[in-house]
């Protein structure tokens, strides 16, 4: 009798330590502080049918809190700033998890549980931030105590539950969200006008968009001629559907773009085909990205029949980094967006940002009405982030020859559809105040290209026919091939978050005076207004309906790499960089500064140097925060001279300041530099150029003979070495009959 006692009092005391370690509540009350207190995601228009049946088997997903956020935030600015030891020091995934995921031990505790509570893992992560599993419906219920639930939403069975799901104690804290339903919080934007003709018009006679028409209209072509095609790189399409392989190879074959590799990948169990729109959005986006970069490997991860875009997305984030090019054409109302959703989006975009990854996102098809209830103008959550570029629409006109060839660009102005506006979740970004931009949220779009299904929408394959379709989801894998082309021009290994890039070079553009600024296409007319609320006007410079403006592609991808990324909390923003002035000439000095550095205090000053930035003379001294500009007339010849702004505290302590180089009685300029490690030489492009240019880089004269191959491009043949180009940032500087041009910055 006393040995079972024993016994029994070993058990209860074994028992005791294991409900103590895993933290779960033994009381009615102490299990409902375990629940998330989180709402639990149920369309309001699902129809609840029938309590699930117990074998029925469940898969869901923890998703874990993201740590160490402000030193992130931190990181992703010296990874984008040229003078930090940081810059462009990509991480991996797994190094990311190790700094911002949830600790290996809290991961492990997690598994641990799934484990002992009957269910499998089915897929772990690397950045720690998700956790994928499987079981039973009975299993799950006893895990997190709730009751799965059928519901029935347009005509389709999905499970979910009404109570919030509890945890153990030990991973409250640690877990942002559960998931345990596989309704689809997000839709694609996608419109599709009609079935063609073999002619390649529809019933109407209207001719419809094909790659080469896009070459031509956007100026694809003179990269192709250099040999920029996508060589070399790979772009993401997230997607939710299977296709038939046949129909990219049908499109490509039709519209003559080179083979190249294509590759379908389940993001976790097996790839299903869903038919209908989303069978065509995943062809739409495969199709017209290889377009856009013909010889650009497609990579498409399929999220699995329970999942929505998220898992696809994290499978190219945590497995797949090398892909430095994501596009996706999926929206959701940011009004309907739960927090949790809206942020696990959002960590995975910081992430890719951190490793070096750009993501482009659709806006939308519904204008200001993203949420299609004509109550309040609404943006697309997925394309809100500060860390992606948001991709909205235009309508284009070309004119076309008698065999239905595009001869010419002729404009385009904003689709009604294109999604744009401001955001109620995000603060509006440094980039955007940089540049003038007065809103409270961050605004979208950042740039738009053609998404109009009749004027003149996209020719596609499904299925063996051609179909003509549009909305920005047609948009964003065409910007998406810009971005890829982009990448293998600066020959970079990732161009990260290219939107900070993107409004410096708005900013150029609409300051310049230079035809070799000419990045964009501004598109000044049409609006966005739909559903009967009143949408935004496109305007010269940025506006909400087409962001920037559709890309003129090769100057777009010439001189991205040498945009500088608006981070910091101050920009000059008249000079620019490599004006030219006159002595004596009277010019307004202009400059910007972030809400948050406006709000820390100080003092400023503008000061001028005539020898290159070696030494200032301060020309304004303790000015007040909210003084803007100021008046000076150089009074001196020069062509290297250098205007600064600089905010200080009281204590004489700098806290930030910003440059610009222009040039003082000469036009002889440096617009742009770009050297070429494939073949070795030096290409600079500006005005008053001559072949018996001298040049200097990082102030070393080399002993090169420029070669002319242009008016107004130059070429300096060698190696990175006998050039003295370094990684990182050189001083590119030419001479002319004893004059120089102000310093160019080229980043290697």
């Amino acid at each position: 009798m006393r040995k079972r006692l024993l016994l029994l009092a070993i058990i209860m005391c074994f028992l005791l330590v294991l409900t103590n370690t895993l933290g779960i509540a033994d009381t009615e009350n102490n299990t409902e502080n375990n629940r998330l207190s989180k709402k639990v995601f149920i369309p309001a228009q699902a129809r609840l049918k029938a309590i699930a049946p117990k074998n029925m088997m469940i898969s869901g997903a923890l998703h874990f809190q993201l740590k160490n956020e402000l030193d992130l935030d931190s990181l992703l600015k010296e990874q984008y700033d040229s003078t930090s030891s940081n810059y462009m020091k990509w991480l991996t995934p797994k190094e990311f998890g190790e700094r911002f995921g949830t600790s290996d031990e809290t991961y492990q505790l997690a598994i641990n549980y799934l484990k002992e509570s009957g269910i499998t893992v089915t897929q772990t992560w690397a950045n720690h931030l998700r956790l994928d599993f499987q079981a039973p419906a009975t299993e799950i219920q006893k895990a997190f105590q709730i009751e799965m639930q059928l519901f029935e939403l347009d005509g389709q069975t999905h499970y979910g539950h009404l109570e919030k799901a509890a945890l153990p104690l030990s991973l409250i804290s640690e877990v942002a969200d559960i998931k345990l339903n596989n309704f689809l919080f997000t839709q694609p934007t996608l419109k599709q006008q009609s079935e063609v003709l073999p002619a390649f018009t529809d019933q109407a006679g209207r001719t419809s968009i094909g790659p080469q028409d896009i070459h031509l209209a956007y100026n694809f072509k003179p990269l192709f001629a250099n040999g920029i095609e996508g060589n070399g790189q790979s772009i993401g399409i997230v997607a939710r559907s299977d296709f038939n392989m046949s129909d990219v190879d049908q499109f490509r074959n039709l519209f003559k773009l080179p083979t190249t590799s294509i590759t379908k990948i389940p993001a976790g169990g097996e790839i299903i085909d869903r038919g209908g729109v989303e069978t065509l959005e995943v062809l739409l986006d495969t199709q017209l990205s290889g377009a856009a970069a013909p010889k650009a490997e497609i990579k498409v991860v399929v999220a699995d029949r329970n999942n929505d875009i998220d898992q696809s997305l994290a499978f190219f984030i945590n497995n797949l980094p090398d892909t430095k090019v994501v596009s996706i054409s999926f929206g959701a109302c940011e009004k309907f967006l739960f927090p949790q959703f809206e942020a696990l989006f959002n960590n995975l975009y910081k992430q890719a940002a951190a490793q070096g990854q750009s993501v482009l996102v659709s806006s939308g098809d519904q204008g200001v009405n993203d949420c299609s209830d004509g109550q309040s103008p609404q943006v697309n959550g997925l394309a809100a982030s500060p860390f992606v570029t948001a991709v909205g629409g235009t309508s284009l006109k070309v004119n076309f020859d008698k065999n239905g060839n595009a001869t010419e660009y002729v404009g385009e102005q904003a689709w009604s559809g294109s999604g744009g506006g401001v955001s109620n979740l995000f603060p509006i970004p440094e980039y955007q105040s940089a540049v003038g931009i007065s809103l409270a949220g961050r605004t979208v779009p950042d740039v738009s290209l053609l998404a109009d299904p009749s004027q003149p929408g996209f020719f596609v394959v499904r299925d063996g026919f051609t179909s003509v379709v549009g909305g920005t989801s047609a948009s964003a894998p065409v910007w998406a091939g810009v971005l890829a082309l982009t990448n293998q021009f600066a020959q970079t290994k990732g161009l990260g978050n290219a939107t900070p890039r993107i409004y410096s070079l708005g900013q150029q553009q609409q300051l310049s005076t230079s035809p070799l600024a000419g990045f964009f296409n501004d598109v000044t007319s049409g609006n966005n207004s739909a559903g009967g609320l009143a949408g935004y006007t496109a305007t010269p410079g940025y506006d909400l309906s087409t962001g920037w403006g559709s890309p003129n592609v090769d100057r777009f991808a010439r001189s991205f790499i040498n945009a500088p990324n608006r981070q910091t909390g101050l920009f000059l923003l008249f000079p620019n960089g490599s004006e030219v002035l006159n002595k004596n000439e009277t010019i307004k000095i202009s400059w910007q500064i972030s809400q948050e550095l406006a709000t820390r205090g100080g003092i400023q000053d503008v000061m001028f140097s005539s020898d290159e930035g070696k030494t200032f003379k301060i020309i304004a001294s303790n000015l007040a925060m909210n003084v803007r500009s100021f008046d000076f007339a150089p009074d001196i010849v020069t062509t290297t001279a250098r205007f600064r702004i600089q905010v200080r505290t009281l204590a004489n302590n700098v806290i930030d300041t910003s440059d610009a180089n222009i040039n003082i009685g000469t036009s002889l300029r440096v617009d742009f530099a770009r050297y070429s490690i494939l073949n070795t030489r030096l290409e600079i492009l500006g005005e008053t150029l001559s072949d018996k240019a001298k040049l200097f880089v990082n102030g070393t004269k080399i002993d090169r003979p420029a070669k002319k191959l242009s008016t107004g491009e130059l070429v300096f043949k060698g190696k990175q070495k006998k050039l003295k180009i370094r990684s990182g940032e050189n001083s590119i500087i030419l001479e002319v009959n004893g004059v120089r041009s102000a310093p160019y910055k080229l980043f290697l």
